[in-house]
């Protein structure tokens, strides 16, 4: 074992041993404070609103949402997408806190103006405020549950940032994932908590019958496509090759419904990669909205999922988001080398591929419009069941906040 290795799990341990006091003390107190620290990608990254409902409803907790500010991009990017969360936990009826107090142009310290007793996290990288590092918490109870299905093979990587080495307990994503976590990671105990669901798709699990039609035309005989392009700086992007043929397939079939879903991050990629100024993002964006049988979809997907037919992606996530609905997928070959895990493969297997525009027209037309879907649809819902459904028959947000309970109260709900 090499040295930082140990100090590494030595500095775990050390931190355990102050947790396990301050579960002590947490049973103690009348009012437990939970920080959700999320929506860093606006509406389209909730994981939190549902475990936060469970928490408001235990009068021992006092649940605060917290929107983190990407300081990834631009300051007019990073405040944009603060006001898109704020949009939506106000459709929730949900309280929040912002982590950019526009004002006076400052990033909020949560852990001194709340002070949390536990932090929910969900992202890991290094180019987040420090505020908003774990670094920021340590000593607190930290659960990190993460903010999209890590696909790629690089879970070594990712494993052992210093968000997953040192918070208290990590919840993942599918029960493949959660064994692929524990074996890449440098320390051990954190990953001990078996895979009880994943947050950000409880809504797709338990709200098949309540979603709205968020579609232009509402004809449900006109077949509802969404392309999902990610941003430039993902090696999966395909974006600046098939932009203008998709947006000439949407204007040439109106005889089919389209939805343009960009990664949040393609506006700021455009702008830092593509070198295109703010005037010919907002046309590019403009020509999709402007069509009668298309529309430009951000924020939250829930809705715009269950009322689709199909999706055609260069993206990562979605693969499993959008998997989970048991619809048919067509994914974009990577113009580079691009390599995933053991458990991406096995949705890969599941989806339709494409190599050139040709493949992109065959699968709308054979298999959406034609329903030539019959062989990977079987095998894709018995893969949702295997490893998709939480245990108990619960949601996610409830099999969290029991374990939570159990943990500090020693109460199994």
């Amino acid at each position: 074992m090499s040295i930082k290795k140990f100090k590494t799990i030595l500095k775990f341990y050390y931190l355990e041993f102050k947790r396990q006091k301050l579960i002590k003390e947490l049973r103690k107190k009348k009012k437990i404070k939970v920080a959700f620290l999320g929506y860093a990608l606006g509406a389209s990254c909730d994981l939190f609103s549902g475990i936060y409902s469970e928490f408001k409803k235990d009068k021992r907790f006092e649940p605060y949402m917290v929107i983190v500010p990407n300081s990834y991009g631009s300051k007019e990017v990073m405040i944009q997408i603060q006001n898109q969360a704020k949009e939506y936990l106000d459709s929730l009826k949900i309280p929040y806190v912002c982590g950019h107090d526009e004002k006076d142009d400052v990033f909020v310290d949560i852990a001194k103006t709340i002070n949390p007793d536990i932090v929910f996290m969900c992202h890991h990288y290094d180019w987040f405020p420090k505020e908003f590092k774990i670094d920021n918490f340590r000593e607190k109870l930290v659960y990190i549950t993460p903010y999209s299905y890590f696909l790629d093979d690089n879970l070594k990587y990712n494993s052992n940032t210093n968000a997953y080495m040192y918070a208290h307990k990590c919840f993942f994503e599918t029960k493949d994932l959660s064994q692929m976590w524990k074996n890449a990671s440098a320390v051990k105990k954190n990953k001990e908590g078996e895979f009880l669901g994943y947050l950000k798709v409880d809504n797709i699990l338990f709200s098949q019958n309540s979603f709205k039609d968020v579609w232009k035309i509402k004809d449900k005989a006109i077949k509802r496509i969404i392309w999902a392009p990610h941003h430039l700086d993902a090696p999966l992007s395909n974006f600046l090759e098939y932009k203008d043929l998709f947006l000439s397939l949407a204007q040439t079939r109106t005889d089919i419904q389209f939805a343009f879903r960009p990664h949040p991050g393609l506006k700021g990629s455009l702008q830092r990669v593509a070198h295109w100024n703010k005037t010919e993002i907002d046309n590019y964006y403009q020509s999709w909205q402007d069509l009668p049988n298309a529309f430009v979809s951000e924020g939250e997907f829930i809705d715009l999922f269950f009322s689709s037919d199909a999706m055609i992606l260069d993206s990562i996530s979605f693969i499993a988001e959008y998997f989970i609905t048991g619809k048919p997928m067509c994914i974009q070959t990577p113009k580079h080398n691009f390599k995933f895990n053991s458990f991406t493969e096995k949705l890969k297997d599941n989806l339709y591929k494409s190599n050139c525009y040709d493949d992109v027209i065959n699968f709308v037309d054979n298999i959406v419009c034609s329903k030539q879907d019959s062989s990977l649809s079987n095998h894709r819902q018995q893969i949702i069941y295997d490893q998709f459904l939480p245990p108990n028959n619960k949601s996610a947000a409830f099999n969290i906040y029991d374990y939570i309970c159990n943990e500090i109260f020693k109460e199994k709900i």
